[in-house]
């Protein structure tokens, strides 16, 4: 058997071996930036904020109005403690729903009757969350 090579594909050969040994470590990095990223982005929007009131007793109390902001992805918005919620103006009562950016959010409760008594209700997108506070006094007739 006799082996033919000639100078111009021993030329590619060693070209293709030195692209070859630079493209590895380059696609490893690349792939490891998007992988950190997509971790990082998908599941926590920003920090939203509910502003605590004091109300007269048994009044139904709805929270200032926040809105979604750095989800990646839809996420799924959960209550917890007592109370309801509107999403975008509609109300959705308790259920469970998934949000994503620019999705307003308003919580609803009835503050209690015994003075200085406090309810909350806690919503929670992703690992983020906040807690809307209603505290009772009874002299304050809104």
């Amino acid at each position: 058997m006799v082996m033919v090579i000639n100078y111009n594909s021993v030329y590619l050969i060693n070209i293709r071996k030195t692209i070859m040994k630079y493209i590895k470590p380059i696609t490893k990095i690349i792939l490891s930036m998007v992988a950190i990223t997509q971790m990082n982005a998908s599941a926590n929007p920003e920090q939203f904020t509910f502003q605590d009131t004091i109300v007269g007793e048994k009044e139904n109390v709805e929270s200032n109005l926040v809105t979604i902001r750095g989800l990646e992805n839809e996420e799924t918005l959960k209550l917890r403690g007592v109370g309801s919620y509107m999403l975008n103006g509609v109300y959705m009562g308790r259920e469970e729903s998934k949000v994503k950016n620019g999705d307003q959010v308003r919580l609803i409760h009835e503050a209690l009757e015994e003075d200085g008594a406090k309810v909350s209700t806690v919503l929670i997108v992703g690992e983020t969350y906040d807690v809307f506070t209603t505290q009772t006094d009874k002299e304050n007739k809104n």
